[in-house]
């Protein structure tokens, strides 16, 4: 299961998922949706001109699909270093939380079975 995509780190291509609805593990199917105005009305320019002139990269959202059930995985979302940056400072100061918690309650559960 470590070959599997983390929740939040969906990329630009299918990607190999585990779908918590139907517990199936495959390639996610990914689609180009736009979904807020600005990406709406850059479709339509582009329609209407019949061409694509405009290709800013956020005029669609790559969403991520389970190719299984249909389920709704989460999308790709494009991060700034700084943005990317503080996410890793979160993570980590999680990871150290986590690890804290982890020894108290060994050391609860030691202190009990000492009881």
């Amino acid at each position: 299961m470590s070959s599997t995509a983390k929740i939040g780190h969906l990329e630009k291509v299918p990607t190999e998922i585990h779908c918590p609805a139907c517990n199936a593990v495959g390639l996610s199917t990914l689609r180009l949706e736009a979904y807020t105005c600005v990406q709406r009305i850059i479709g339509a320019i582009n329609f209407c001109l019949c061409c694509t002139p405009i290709k800013w990269e956020g005029r669609y959202d790559y969403n991520h699909y389970c190719s299984k059930c249909g389920c709704y995985i989460g999308r790709n979302i494009q991060l700034s270093w700084y943005k990317r940056k503080l996410f890793k400072a979160r993570h980590s100061d999680f990871k150290r939380d986590n690890e804290q918690w982890k020894n108290y309650q060994r050391q609860k559960s030691t202190e009990q079975n000492v009881n």
